[in-house]
């Protein structure tokens, strides 16, 4: 008997194979599991139990003939029940995929499903949901939402009968960011399952434990496990019907969180911030504009406008030059695309970047005139901010965070204590113990309340919180 199992694998490199695979088999020997191209955690817990995970020929080969012997493969036994989730139409094929197999006697299959495949038939119809969705094209947005990304939210949702144009819209309701986060610890949580014989979606709460106190064996910590924590919740609570409870908030959960934060605390922020002055100072040496090499000047001017707006760095890689109006005294940056702090009512719809005529060495307008004119005939963006060198694109995430972090370093602030992202809290700092009205502070950052900025981000300054009880000590004597 031939069967033809064709590729039920998950997205590689933005490709699917959909190349059907000719293997002998009768009936005996280990099951050949239905898909290729699974992870290599997944497919070494597999090749341990017997069961081979069929491989794919190239695009060009296209179907070998049946009587070619696919190496390395031997013949399932009669127990292969984990296509027992599709239905089979007269053809021996399954109703559920257009890439399922085809069986020349469908009878020698049992329909019997035992514990030990469960979470195995889970794995195969997640691969299915992957295998059946379109793949990107290369004319596609870089940054578009891709459904796949969490393939196990994306086949509970189909289970539930939910459309597929519905599915992209939810699970857009995660920022890029968090799905790239969730769908790492949600592979765990599948091997997990997969090797205990579990039912992924069943939640568990001594399961869901378990899986946490591994990961607290290879030396996580509280913030990486509430991460895990909260990934695997997003699949109870849709698992569930949507009731209002997950298992994140099981008693058991919440008091072992509890004690992973006893044994591996996550210190809070550090009680002070530097002082920006410190900074300042620095970039003075670093003039007249003219003068500064290329990386000189995208570092101070990265620094003079997050310390001038009290924004994100994520803020200065979405600045860009199709949105931007230079004036005299101002240069407005209009923000097309979504920030970490905008919500449905509320949005940083524009940067304001104000000249500062004190001291030029410090003006931000004029570092931002020096370098669209020294940028111009490299760039190969419309991003503001791009590389120092060839090809002269957009720079990144890491980019922004390294020249921030760089600055700080030269500056003599120490960078293990204050990462790149403590700028916006010396900013915000400054500007609240010099004065500044807290409605202009809360609309230059982009926060709603100031709530916000007192509890996460309002700060003494270094030298002021280091002084004052000592000078108010040593001056009560007068």
């Amino acid at each position: 008997m031939v069967w033809y199992h064709a590729s039920l694998s998950r997205q590689v490199k933005g490709d699917i194979n959909p190349w059907p695979v000719p293997l002998d088999c009768s009936t005996t020997g280990p099951r050949i599991r239905p898909w290729a191209d699974v992870s290599p955690d997944i497919s070494r817990l597999l090749q341990s139990r017997g069961e081979i995970v069929a491989g794919l020929p190239e695009p060009s080969q296209g179907c070998a003939s049946t009587s070619d012997k696919t190496s390395g493969l031997t013949e399932p036994s009669v127990d292969t029940h984990y296509f027992k989730s599709f239905k089979q139409d007269r053809n021996g094929r399954g109703r559920l995929c257009r890439y399922s197999s085809v069986l020349e006697n469908t009878s020698l299959v049992s329909q019997a499903c035992s514990p030990h495949d469960r979470c195995t038939d889970f794995i195969n119809r997640v691969q299915t949901s992957l295998a059946t969705s379109s793949p990107p094209t290369s004319t596609s947005h870089p940054k578009q939402v891709q459904d796949d990304s969490l393939p196990l939210i994306r086949q509970i949702l189909q289970t539930s009968g939910i459309p597929a144009g519905t599915i992209r819209i939810i699970i857009a309701s995660w920022r890029r960011g968090t799905r790239k986060q969730y769908a790492c610890h949600l592979q765990k949580w599948l091997l997990f399952c997969c090797q205990r014989d579990e039912d992924p979606i069943s939640m568990n709460p001594h399961t869901f434990l378990a899986f946490l106190h591994s990961l607290y064996d290879k030396g996580l910590g509280y913030s990486a496990l509430n991460s895990a924590r909260s990934a695997v919740s997003s699949i109870s609570i849709l698992a569930s019907d949507l009731h209002n409870d997950t298992i994140g908030n099981h008693p058991l959960i919440r008091k072992f969180m509890r004690g992973v934060f006893n044994l591996r605390p996550q210190l809070p922020p550090p009680s002070s911030v530097w002082n920006p002055e410190v900074v300042l100072t620095f970039l003075k040496s670093w003039s007249p504009a003219a003068t500064l090499s290329l990386p000189q000047l995208s570092m101070k001017l990265l620094m003079l406008m997050l310390l001038a707006t009290g924004q994100r760095g994520q803020s200065m890689m979405h600045c860009c030059i199709k949105n931007m109006t230079v004036k005299h005294s101002r240069v407005y940056f209009h923000m097309r695309q979504l920030l970490k702090t905008s919500r449905p009512g509320a949005h940083v719809d524009k940067l304001i970047v104000c000249a500062y005529s004190v001291d030029r060495r410090l003006c931000p307008v004029l570092y931002i005139k020096e370098y669209l004119k020294r940028t111009k005939l490299l760039r190969q963006s419309d991003q503001f901010f791009v590389q120092c060198a060839k090809p002269y694109k957009g720079v990144s995430r890491d980019t922004i965070r390294r020249w921030t972090k760089q600055v700080l370093r030269l500056s003599g602030v120490d960078t293990v204590r204050f990462k790149a992202h403590s700028t916006r809290a010396a900013a915000t700092s400054l500007a609240d113990f010099r004065h500044v009205p807290m409605d202009t502070i809360l609309k230059f950052a982009g926060w709603k309340s100031s709530s916000t900025f007192a509890r996460y981000y309002k700060r003494p300054l270094m030298a002021d919180s280091e002084s004052r009880f000592c000078h108010a000590v040593l001056t009560s004597t007068r």
